[in-house]
């Protein structure tokens, strides 16, 4: 990408990479700003109505004592922005580089060399 992620691609974010955002000190901002899922609904055609389709079935998503975080939806490209204002306020002042492309990629069983154009 020549930039920062303006649209997002993705927006599903597993409690496993929330517990990873709790260690890049982001993980409460997310929860405040995103979407909770609960549960997960099923449906299927209305036998009586063939032309509406009804709820069938209902599935808790996480299941208990898992994590302590929730299973959100989000902008993959809102997460990008949190990743790049933890590097900013890194000792670091860490700023990514855009723009690079794998021109090849080679080697045997124990060494790969990449290239960069």
């Amino acid at each position: 990408k020549s930039g920062p992620l303006e649209k997002g691609q993705a927006d599903g974010v597993s409690v496993r990479s929330m517990e990873m955002f709790q260690a890049f000190g982001f993980a409460d901002k997310v929860k405040r700003e995103t979407y909770w899922v609960n549960q997960t609904s099923f449906w299927m055609p209305d036998p009586e109505n063939p032309a509406a389709i009804k709820r069938v079935g209902r599935v808790q998503d996480v299941a208990d004592d898992s994590s302590e975080m929730p299973h959100i939806l989000i902008n993959q490209a809102r997460l990008h922005e949190l990743f790049l204002e933890v590097m900013r306020n890194s000792p670091s002042r860490l700023e990514p580089d855009y723009g690079w492309e794998v021109e090849s990629v080679s080697g045997d069983s124990s060494t790969v060399i990449i290239q960069k154009i």
